[in-house]
């Protein structure tokens, strides 16, 4: 128990996420990505940690991010459905997200930022990225496949608010 004005000394919840990207996609696309997912988690208190392939087991629970350069088959789109990633489980039975770059840069041209220059569509691809795959990231933490009405877990995204780099919604 903490006396008033006291702060808990409480270690955030970790999640450590083994990433493997297609050769297409771009370092700083693949950054940018990274660092919206752990940002949007820091908020909520959890610390997303990379794993590396040689990384010795630990404790910490592992979710597996794949991230392809072509669209996944349920590439379904219509005005606010813009399916980037999805949330399977590899062949162990362990959490893994797929993510589609070709989805993320559809979502960027839908917005209307297709003509951004090359550093800021960069950008602008990693965040949708970063954003679907935090939402997958909440799948499983949360243990639901369930919706929220507004912020990162709700089903449906306008894509203009999904490219958009203020994180207001997220």
């Amino acid at each position: 128990v903490c006396a008033a004005g006291d702060v808990a000394d409480v270690a955030p919840a970790r999640l450590r996420l083994m990433v493997t990207t297609s050769m297409a996609l771009p370092a700083d696309v693949r950054d940018a990505a990274l660092r919206e997912v752990q940002q949007i988690w820091r908020r909520e208190g959890v610390a997303i940690v990379l794993a590396e392939a040689g990384d010795a087991p630990a404790t910490t629970p592992l979710m597996r991010v794949l991230i392809v350069s072509a669209a996944g088959a349920s590439a379904r789109r219509d005005a606010h459905h813009w399916p980037v990633a999805e949330l399977l489980e590899d062949g162990h039975g362990q959490p893994m997200a797929i993510a589609s770059m070709a989805a993320a840069r559809r979502v960027v041209a839908a917005a209307g930022l297709a003509d951004a220059p090359s550093a800021l569509a960069h950008r602008q691809i990693g965040v949708v990225l970063g954003r679907a795959i935090a939402h997958e990231v909440g799948h499983h933490l949360l243990n639901t496949a369930g919706h929220a009405r507004h912020g990162l877990m709700r089903a449906r995204i306008d894509a203009s608010d999904f490219a958009d780099l203020r994180d207001g919604g997220f």
